[in-house]
């Protein structure tokens, strides 16, 4: 065997495992993702009543998956299913997303009752979903 061709031998018998190595290590494959996204509510809270006052119905939240979240929607629905306001932010790619808006609710004549609806999946279809009611009242 000439000197180059050991030395390619070498090269690929020391480089191979390496790369091997690298490759296994460098975090979760996702295709073994079974984890779900979680989503953390931080405002409305579950059975809150506020009085708006002018005010406007704050809504906080976060999604993040371990691998790549793919989507998101939010939804403030009346309990007799009006939408007051859907929204579709782009997640797609991100590990974390951060969620914060202010509606100004119109029309309300008294206490109403609101569903707060939150739906997330990650790049592998997992999915995950919050839905908390409270009330707003003029």
């Amino acid at each position: 065997m000439t000197g180059t061709k050991l030395l390619q031998t070498a090269v690929s018998l020391i480089i191979s495992p390496l790369l091997f190595l690298i490759n296994s290590s460098c975090g979760k494959n996702d295709n073994d993702d079974k984890e779900s996204p979680v989503i953390t509510l931080s405002q409305p809270l579950e059975n809150q009543s506020t009085i708006l006052n002018g005010d406007s119905v704050h809504v906080l939240l976060s999604a993040s998956d371990n691998i790549e979240l793919k989507n998101l929607q939010i939804e403030l629905k009346t309990n007799s299913g009006n939408i007051w306001f859907s929204a579709f932010p782009d997640v797609a790619g991100k590990k974390f997303y951060s969620y914060h808006k202010h509606y100004n609710p119109v029309n309300l004549s008294g206490s109403t009752s609101l569903t707060l609806t939150v739906t997330t999946a990650d790049k592998k279809g997992n999915t995950a979903s919050k839905i908390i009611l409270f009330t707003v009242a003029p």
